[in-house]
């Protein structure tokens, strides 16, 4: 899944930071800005962010929870530490279990190994999502994958979240090819990892969300071709220079509410109006031998609007339909509709 969506990256962010110890040449800074401009990330009352300093669990609990909802975490009243709240929250979005973070631990420094822990069950959680709405599967890591770090074998602690989030790209390694899993992150870092995992996951959500249109579209095309009934056609005469010519019409059934008929009306000898919730460019009426109900046009266009509904007329030219079968064209097309539920109301 990773290479379906492209390679994960800090944010660019032209803005002025308005940090006092952050200057634009610090490596982390255009992370740290777009983040603080997101709410995600804060600094100090003495307007300082520190980005040396060391990162606890509640702090990257918060990061990673604000990120990745885009949302605060209510205080619900439980635990006395500041972050208990986003603890709670997090722990019922998925993003780790208790029995690896416990609330005892918030104002303790986090180590790498369990940000990997936080970090991949975000990217399990989005990966799973996605398996669900789109029915795409994340590639899975191998043996392998445990060969690129000295300090990781396969039964090593957390070594599964590790590898996940190093082949998400939220984390990676040293220069001397080590991890160190018991190492923390300054708020700089951390402030990248979050950048990574933000990104990650609005890229997901788009991902999934983007198949599933494409899906949906596919459906579409899929039911309506299914619902045509093969051979079925409506072939309508039409005059021309060259004389008269066929045209045909392929006819697929459907409800009229599918392409927004509300009801059908003869209100008069001349009159029927069709109500629609939806506008079209045109409206026709067609009788079983191919020829038209006369449609009217009027002054401002196809249709008048009424009560909530755009109102096409047609002019059956004296002739009760009511009780004839009757087809639907839209717009200038090869097709007609045979709506299943279609009752003229006389």
């Amino acid at each position: 899944m990773t290479m379906s969506i492209g390679s994960i990256t800090g944010f660019a962010y032209a803005g002025t930071a308005g940090y006092s110890d952050l200057s634009r040449k610090h490596w982390a800074y255009e992370n740290i800005v777009f983040l603080s401009d997101e709410g995600i990330v804060s600094g100090y009352p003495d307007g300082s962010f520190r980005p040396s300093r060391t990162v606890t669990y509640g702090e990257f609990i918060k990061m990673v929870y604000t990120a990745c909802t885009g949302k605060d975490a209510d205080n619900g009243g439980r635990g006395e530490h500041w972050a208990a709240n986003y603890y709670f929250a997090s722990q019922s979005e998925g993003y780790f279990k208790e029995d690896v973070i416990s609330e005892g631990m918030l104002g303790k420094e986090i180590p790498r190994k369990h940000m990997a822990h936080i970090a991949a069950s975000v990217v399990k959680s989005l990966e799973d999502s996605m398996m669900e709405n789109v029915g795409e599967k994340p590639s899975a890591g191998g043996t392998s994958d445990y060969e690129l770090f000295n300090d990781i074998t396969e039964i090593s602690e957390n070594s599964y979240d590790i590898m996940t989030a190093c082949r998400a790209g939220i984390l990676n390694g040293y220069e001397d090819g080590s991890f160190g899993p018991d190492r923390t992150l300054t708020r700089a870092e951390a402030a990248t990892v979050i950048s990574r995992l933000f990104s990650y996951s609005e890229e997901t959500k788009l991902f999934a969300e983007e198949e599933s249109n494409q899906l949906a579209e596919d459906d579409d095309d899929s039911a309506k071709e299914s619902s045509k009934e093969t051979g079925e056609t409506i072939v309508r005469k039409a005059e021309t220079n060259s004389g008269i010519v066929p045209v045909i019409y392929d006819v697929y059934k459907g409800n009229m509410s599918d392409m927004g008929i509300a009801r059908v009306e003869q209100v008069s000898s001349n009159t029927i109006n069709i109500y629609s919730t939806v506008k079209h460019d045109f409206v026709f009426l067609m009788m079983p031998d191919g020829s038209f109900v006369k449609p009217v046009g009027f002054p401002s266009g196809n249709c008048v609007e009424k009560d909530g509904y755009y109102v096409y007329v047609a002019d059956p030219e004296g002739r009760d339909i009511s009780g004839e079968k009757v087809y639907f064209m839209f717009e200038d097309s090869d097709v007609v509709y045979d709506f299943t539920d279609l009752t003229i109301i006389k």
